[in-house]
């Protein structure tokens, strides 16, 4: 997990002729703390891998990916019907959002939660999956996402 984090933090792309730019736009970092608070003021347990990710690389974009920030940080209530009780940590560039599910036997797995058209599936086994496809596609979630068959919310 370290290394995908490290290569997130360390790509580069090439930006007009003569230099090169992070690829990764770093927001305000997330302390154990505050994971901490969100976690008891919603009764939901990070998976831990989802924490390093979090702590890690805090707030931030990455090309089409947004890792949320605490304040983003919440579970899907229940007009969002099958994916209640999900928790967001990360979104795209359309809008539609990455979660996991507390209440699930496998806390890991990360969701792909679709507004259009209006659905979700699994997208990767857990955290280090999921960064791995991303790092794997050129830092580009869409892509993959793209044409995923989505299960009705």
């Amino acid at each position: 997990m370290e290394h995908l984090i490290s290569e997130i933090k360390n790509a580069k792309r090439k930006r007009f002729f003569f230099w090169e730019e992070h690829i990764f736009s770093f927001g305000s970092r997330i302390s154990s703390e505050e994971l901490c608070a969100l976690e008891n003021n919603h009764g939901f347990t990070f998976p831990s891998k989802i924490r390093t990710l979090l702590l890690e690389l805090g707030q931030g974009f990455v090309n089409d990916l947004y890792i949320h920030g605490v304040d983003m940080i919440y579970p899907f209530d229940e007009e969002n019907g099958n994916i209640e009780g999900f928790v967001t940590f990360a979104s795209d560039d359309l809008g539609n959002y990455y979660a996991f599910s507390p209440k699930s036997k496998d806390v890991d797995v990360i969701y792909y939660c679709c507004h259009d058209p209006l659905g979700y599936c699994a997208v990767a086994k857990g955290a280090e999956d999921f960064l791995s496809i991303f790092v794997n596609n050129g830092f580009k979630i869409t892509d993959y996402v793209y044409n995923l068959d989505l299960d009705e919310i």
